[in-house]
C-alpha cells in the first residue's frame, strides 16, 4: 500500500463507488471536462491581454478588489462547506466514502489556511500568514489598497452574482463540488497570465506571495492537484439522476465567470 496521502485518498474515493457506476461517472466527467474546454471562457481575450501585459496598474487594482469580493473572500469558506456537505455520502456509500472525500478536500483546505508539508517528514509547517486570503490582502496592500478600503469597496453587480453563485450552492453537496471543480479547473488558465501582467505593470513582488501560489517564476502554471482532487470527489458524488443538473450548473458557473470578467473590464473602462 502506498504511503503517499494523496494517492491513498484517491484510491479510497474510487473504491467507495461501485465499479460500474465509477466508469459511468468517469465518462460523464469527461463530458463535463470537454464542456469546460469548449466554453468561450477558455478563450476569453483577457487571457491574452494579461499575458501581453496589457492591463494597467489602475485596472489591476480594480481587478483585485472585484476578485477579492467575488472569489477570494469566500473560497476557503466554500471548501469548508463542501467538506461538511460530504456527510450526505455516508448514507449511500458508507462512512469511509465520506471521510475519503473530506480527506482529498483537506489538501485544498490546508493550503488555503497556510499549512505546508514539513521538511522533517513529520511536522506540518506554515503559518496563518501564509494563507491564501491573507496573502491576497498583502498583495492588495502592495497595490496601495488597505483592508479597510477593500471592505468598503462596492463591488460590481457581476461580482455580486459570482459570490452568490458560491454562497447559494451551500447545502447542495453536488452543486458545491461542481462549482469548486469548475473554478479550480478554469483558474489555471488565468493565474499565469495574471502573474505575468503583475510583474510587468506593478512593483508587486510576484516571485513570492499570492501570485506565486499557482505559478512559477516564469508565470507558468504549477499543478497543485486541487483540481484533480475535485474531479475525483466529483466522480464519487455524482449520480446519473443528477447529470442534467450538473450540466446546467457547470455551464452556469462558466457563464457566470464570463459575466464577472466582462463586468470587471467594463468597470475598469
Amino acid at each position: 500500500m502506498s504511503t503517499d496521502a494523496r494517492t491513498n485518498g484517491k484510491r479510497i474515493v474510487r473504491e467507495s463507488v461501485p465499479a460500474a457506476l465509477w466508469a459511468q461517472n468517469e465518462a460523464f466527467s469527461n463530458e463535463i471536462a470537454e464542456l469546460i474546454s469548449n466554453h468561450a471562457l477558455t478563450r476569453h481575450p483577457l487571457i491574452n491581454n494579461l499575458s501581453d501585459g496589457g492591463i494597467s496598474e489602475d485596472a489591476l487594482r480594480l481587478f483585485h478588489l472585484e476578485f477579492r469580493y467575488a472569489f477570494s473572500q469566500r473560497f476557503t469558506d466554500a471548501v469548508m462547506h463542501t467538506m461538511l456537505g460530504a456527510d450526505e455520502l455516508e448514507a449511500r456509500l458508507g462512512a469511509t466514502a465520506k471521510i475519503g472525500a473530506r480527506f482529498l478536500l483537506g489538501f485544498n483546505l490546508l493550503d488555503e489556511l497556510g499549512f505546508a508539508a514539513g521538511t522533517d517528514g513529520h511536522n506540518l509547517q506554515g503559518s496563518p500568514a501564509d494563507s491564501h486570503f491573507v496573502m491576497f490582502n498583502k498583495t492588495m496592500l502592495e497595490l496601495g489598497i488597505d483592508e479597510a478600503a477593500a471592505q468598503a469597496w462596492e463591488p460590481a453587480e457581476s461580482s455580486k452574482a459570482s459570490r452568490s453563485l458560491i454562497e447559494d450552492s451551500a447545502g447542495d453537496y453536488m452543486s458545491m463540488v461542481t462549482v469548486l471543480m469548475v473554478i479550480e479547473t478554469i483558474f489555471e488558465a488565468f493565474a499565469g497570465p495574471w502573474s505575468k501582467n503583475m510583474r510587468t505593470a506593478t512593483e508587486v513582488e510576484v516571485d513570492g506571495g499570492y501570485h506565486a501560489i499557482h505559478v512559477d517564476a516564469e508565470g507558468v502554471s504549477v499543478d497543485d492537484d486541487h483540481a484533480e482532487d475535485l474531479w475525483y470527489v466529483f466522480r464519487q458524488a455524482v449520480t446519473p439522476d443528477r447529470y442534467d443538473d450538473v450540466r446546467v450548473k457547470a455551464t452556469a458557473t462558466l457563464d457566470n465567470i464570463v459575466g464577472f470578467i466582462d463586468g470587471m473590464i467594463a468597470r475598469a473602462g
